[in-house]
């Protein structure tokens, strides 16, 4: 009787070591949470913080409300550079939003991983490069702004870009394009 009171206690024992294990990696897991977008060129994976954004004159922001829109994006146009791309996802009351760091005219950013999220559930695609047309390349057409989503949505997702790019050349942008959708 004896022996079998011991073994439900080493159970709760290494029970309760498994769950404080699992908290401390849960804890690692919600600090180390990606704060700006990131691009990985040749292995390299690096956060591009929006104070060290390039110029809107000449390269382009991609950003939007799509379901694609979480995820990992790789640079499909051949005649640029190879790199892998997770865009910075935001999120308020309303929707999600995200969006690249800028990168030339001409990059082609096809979805090859996409995280939707409904309810409590996060599911994973893995779509490869054999996508459906609602998993279109994002292509940087223009320098500045480059939305990628519902025409109604645009207005809201550009006050929430501006409340993560303020202080930055980019404000200026976005505020111009705000001014010209309230017209």
């Amino acid at each position: 009787m004896k022996n079998i009171a011991g073994k439900k206690i080493n159970l709760l024992f290494i029970i309760g070591i498994i769950f404080l294990l699992s908290s401390f990696s849960g804890c690692a897991l919600l600090f180390s949470a990606q704060k700006y977008p990131t691009e990985n060129k040749d292995g390299n994976a690096r956060e591009v913080n929006p104070k060290r954004f390039k110029s809107p004159d000449e390269y382009g922001l991609a950003f939007g409300t799509r379901a694609s829109g979480g995820g990992t994006f790789a640079q499909i146009n051949p005649s640029m550079e190879a790199m892998i791309v997770f865009p910075m996802v935001l999120r308020d009351k309303r929707d999600f939003l995200y969006y690249l760091s800028p990168h030339p005219v001409g990059m082609h950013f096809h979805p090859v991983r996409k995280v939707t999220f409904t309810n409590n559930t996060t599911t994973i695609h893995y779509l490869g490069l054999q996508a459906s047309s609602e998993d279109a390349p994002i292509i940087i057409r223009t320098p500045g702004l480059n939305y990628f989503g519902s025409p109604e949505h645009e207005l809201w997702a550009l006050n929430l870009l501006k409340k993560e790019l303020r202080k930055t050349p980019w404000e200026a942008v976005i505020d111009a394009r705000i001014k010209e959708l309230e017209r």
